[in-house]
Formats: structure tokens, C-alpha cells, sequence
């Protein structure tokens, strides 16, 4: 993206290069080439200017922190902005690329700058800062490009999963940050975990569910419990119990015997509600209610 500036007002321009100016009536030859080498000598003596101010700041810097010549420092600060602008230092276009999902108007407002702001005043890192307040932006950093460009490298947050916590709907990253005007609807595709400690959790549970991926993609929600442990919701509505993590038996030892008996016998078919695996060794069944009338028939008959 490359946002191209007028000279009051930084607007938005494609990669193509335009000028704003009105074409003058072309000189003979002989002319223009006097105008070249008047204008490169003329650029020339600025730059050069500028750039020995430039070498002068850490010496300037010393003696500022010395204590001696602060009012000094602060002259050739402005004298050095005043040259940078006389040489063409100014602003004229901001380049940005990573962003997918934060607007080129956001990055402008991020900015606060303006076509014909000095580069050289701009201060780069309170200018990264500012779009890393931005809600989709994880890195940000800023550059100068001479003469006339500020280069904005942005890295965006990734949606991770939808988080449930106290009956409100976010859509969060790995680390449980809330991303501010994330449309949940938008993301109904990312994984849906519900309690206090579930995004920061999550990761280690997907990689554990991973072992299996078809019953992986039947589990609809995660519930975190106690912030030690799993409840797996299934698309059928039959829920897993998970143990938290112990020396000897854990989740990932609960899931394996899950699979073993889902392949050997079909429980997911069964007149389950609940498999608890919180225990090493018993598995709890809670029957639905048809399996329940089903078994109180059994008895009466007997």
C-alpha cells in the first residue's frame, strides 16, 4: 500500500507514481540543462549542510548532557529541521505493508502526520507506538525513506479462538488479548473455548486433540474447568470429561483411551451423555434420558 500525500493533506494513492503539479512549457535544451546543474549544485550545497548538522548532534548531545550548551542543542535542533525541509526532507508519502485487516485511514489517524511535515522532527519510535494502539496490530515499526517517505511495517494479530467469558463473546489471540471490534460472526470457523484461563490454555489442547482429527473436528466447544482441567463438548451433544494433568495419568493419557474405545466398541453411537476420564481407573457413564428408560425397562422385566 502506498499512501501518496497532497500538500495539506495526506490522502491515498496506488503503487503508480502521479504529480500534482501542472506540466511548464518545455525550455530548449541548452536551458535545461543549465537549470540541471544549477539544481543539482543548489541540492547539493543543502544536503551536505544538512548532513553536517546531522554530524554534529552527538557531539551537540554531550555537551547538552554536560549541562552547558542546552539552549544550543535546541538551535541546532530546529536549525537542523529548518535545513532538512530547504534541502526537500518532507513528507510527502507513507508506504505500509503486513496490514490485512487495519485500514489505511487507521494508519494515517494512527500517524497524526501531514504532507510537508519535516522527517527529520518525526520521532520513529513514538510513531511505531502509535499504531501498535491500534486494535489488529501486534509489531509495528517506522522509517524514514529519504527524501520524502515514512515506511510502515506492520504485524497484525491472529485470531486464535472464540472465547466465552461471563456470558460475553470475544474473539481473542494466543495470549487471551481481546481484539477490540473483532466481529465474532466473522470467525465462526476458529475454535470455541469457554472460562477464565481457556485461550491461554488452549494450545496445548488442540495439539493433544490433533492426534485423533476426526474426533477432533466433532468437538464443538472446550469448557476450561477450575483452570486445571477440560470438558469436551461433541457436535452430538455428548460431553468428555478430561482429568487435569497428573505424573502418572493426564489428558493426553485420557484422550488416547478415548479413541481406543470409540474404535473398538462405538461409544459415540451409544446412549452416552457423559464419558468421564477423570480417573485412571474407571471410566462414569452418564446415561441420556431414552438410555435411562431403556435400563429402568431392563430392571422391570427382571
Amino acid at each position: 500500500m502506498v499512501i501518496r500525500s497532497h500538500k495539506s493533506r495526506i490522502g491515498l494513492a496506488s503503487q503508480r507514481s502521479f504529480s500534482f503539479a501542472r506540466p511548464a512549457p518545455q525550455a530548449p535544451p541548452q536551458v535545461i540543462r543549465r537549470r540541471h546543474r544549477r539544481g543539482r549544485i543548489r541540492i547539493i550545497m543543502k544536503q551536505s549542510a544538512l548532513f553536517i548538522v546531522l554530524a554534529l548532534i552527538p557531539v551537540s548531545g554531550w555537551a547538552w548532557y554536560q549541562g552547558h550548551i542546552a539552549s544550543g542543542w535546541e538551535g541546532a535542533k530546529a536549525k537542523m529541521v529548518a535545513l532538512s525541509l530547504d534541502a526537500g526532507f518532507e513528507l510527502e508519502r507513507v508506504r505500509a505493508t503486513g496490514q490485512v485487516r487495519t485500514s489505511d485511514e487507521a494508519i494515517l489517524e494512527a500517524l497524526g502526520t501531514r504532507a510537508g511535515d519535516a522527517l527529520f522532527a518525526m520521532d520513529m519510535t513514538t510513531l511505531s507506538g502509535r499504531i501498535e494502539t491500534l486494535p489488529w496490530v501486534s509489531k509495528a515499526s517506522v522509517t524514514r525513506e529519504l527524501p520524502n517517505t515514512l515506511q510502515v511495517w506492520i504485524e497484525e494479530r491472529k485470531p486464535f479462538v472464540r472465547w466465552q467469558m461471563e456470558g460475553k463473546l470475544m474473539v481473542v489471540d494466543e495470549a487471551g488479548r481481546k481484539i477490540i471490534g473483532a466481529d465474532v460472526s466473522d470467525f465462526s470457523n476458529l475454535p470455541f473455548v469457554v472460562g477464565p484461563g481457556a485461550p491461554e490454555a488452549a494450545r496445548d489442547l488442540f495439539d493433544l486433540l490433533g492426534s485423533h482429527e476426526t474426533l477432533a473436528r466433532r468437538v464443538v466447544s472446550a469448557i476450561r474447568v477450575g483452570q486445571r482441567r477440560w470438558d469436551l463438548e461433541f457436535d452430538n451433544g455428548k460431553r468428555l470429561k478430561l482429568p487435569e494433568p497428573g505424573p502418572n495419568y493426564g489428558p493426553a493419557e485420557a484422550w488416547q483411551a478415548f479413541i481406543k474405545v470409540e474404535k473398538e466398541r462405538g461409544v459415540m453411537n451409544l446412549m452416552v451423555a457423559t464419558f468421564d476420564l477423570r480417573l485412571s481407573d474407571r471410566v462414569v457413564l452418564k446415561l441420556t434420558p431414552e438410555g435411562k428408560k431403556i435400563f429402568a425397562n431392563k430392571d422391570q422385566k427382571t
